[in-house]
């Protein structure tokens, strides 16, 4: 019998060992975690009455992998998105205070995230040029390059802690964001690309004759992301891992 070890009991060694165990049931995998628990940054806690996330708060259905996985998982009827108003109204935590994200470019210039020239080097990004080096760079080099330092430090930072739950300068940008890299190399600048890539999706929902769905949507479980990994681990378990 051929023996696979999966290293790190984090979201993807579970997900990689619930994978191999359908695609080769014969196989005895050793799942190895130095932790007292599997999940990693994924986990979420009750505190003070409040469901609380430790790590990241959700996913995008950008990617339909672990919407799909939670079907698998038998978890299709504790899914839940985000309404409309969470994604207009989202906050950061900043300097002791709770500050709203804009939402448009007014209320971007009035907004006290970033200073006067903070935002001027965000809005400069359409103009800079192309990277010129070949190879990955980090989320927080990537952000830093094309709009700024405080950009990196305040916007990278609390997407990267949302999503991820990572370190942005130790994040691969073009496996957490591949899509932004993307948008990068095609149109020169992601403001740019942002913009030309909705217009063209738009067109195409119209041609479909289908509603426009701008960008993709957050989704949770509704005891939270906990119940992800709880479930991966019992099927894990059965037979016993």
């Amino acid at each position: 019998m051929s023996r696979l070890i999966v290293i790190g009991g984090g979201i993807s060694g579970l997900a990689i060992a619930y994978r191999c165990r359908q695609l080769a049931p014969e196989t005895e995998i050793l799942l190895l975690e130095k932790s007292s628990r599997p999940g990693g940054t994924v986990w979420t806690e009750r505190r003070d009455g409040f469901q609380v996330e430790v790590g990241p708060n959700g996913f995008l259905d950008n990617n339909p992998a672990t919407k799909e996985l939670c079907g698998e998982l038998g978890l299709a009827s504790q899914l839940i998105s985000a309404s409309a108003a969470a994604g207009r109204n989202r906050y950061l935590f900043l300097e002791g205070k709770l500050r709203l994200l804009p939402s448009g470019l007014g209320a971007f210039l009035r907004s006290d995230l970033l200073s006067w020239k903070g935002k001027l080097q965000f809005l400069a990004e359409p103009f800079r040029g192309r990277r010129r080096e070949s190879g990955d760079e980090s989320v927080a080099d990537f952000a830093h390059r094309r709009a700024g330092a405080e950009v990196a430090e305040v916007f990278a930072d609390a997407l990267v802690t949302g999503i991820h739950a990572g370190d942005p300068s130790l994040l691969s940008m073009r496996a957490a964001f591949p899509r932004v890299a993307n948008l990068e190399e095609q149109y020169g600048s992601v403001l740019k690309g942002f913009v030309r890539s909705a217009r063209q999706r738009r067109a195409e929902a119209q041609a479909r004759g289908e509603p426009y769905q701008r960008g993709s949507r957050l989704w949770s479980l509704r005891p939270g992301l906990r119940l992800l990994i709880e479930s991966l681990q019992d099927h894990l378990r059965t037979p016993p891992l």
